[in-house]
């Protein structure tokens, strides 16, 4: 029986409370929710040119997997913003069991009211949560 960690709720018995995001890690196995994987977050990023310069806004970060993979994989800085402050707790405390907080941001904030100022991020995403969103 799966469990869902964020919440104890159990996602085989009370479905309807179960985190999106744990189901979809815990019962059916992916570490993303994208389509692709991080196969798809490669091919956007050297579509974008991300490289160690370049600072990256993920809108709707969710638990910050994927960002973390960027800063691994590309050296880039990136700040997540998601609505859900239990999913940007979990983000800060992934990035800081990988030790990546000098180049991860995260923060509580709306993809309708971006707390930012214009042209502060070279390259902005939205991978993780777009399917969700309407």
């Amino acid at each position: 029986m799966m469990t869902n960690q964020s919440n104890n709720k159990c996602c085989t018995v009370n479905i309807e409370k179960c985190d999106t995001f744990d189901f979809m890690a815990n019962v059916i196995g992916l570490p993303v929710l994208h389509p692709g994987g991080f196969k798809a977050t490669d091919e956007m990023a050297n579509l974008c040119n991300i490289n160690k310069d370049t600072k990256v806004l993920d809108i709707a970060c969710g638990k910050g997997t994927n960002d973390c993979y960027l800063v691994e994989r590309f050296g880039c800085s990136v700040t997540g913003i998601d609505l859900d402050e239990n999913l940007i707790k979990q983000a800060k405390e992934l990035a800081k069991k990988k030790r990546l907080p000098d180049k991860l941001t995260f923060k509580v904030a709306n993809a309708e009211k971006l707390p930012f100022s214009d042209n502060e991020f070279d390259v902005s995403i939205f991978q993780e949560r777009l399917y969700f969103y309407s």
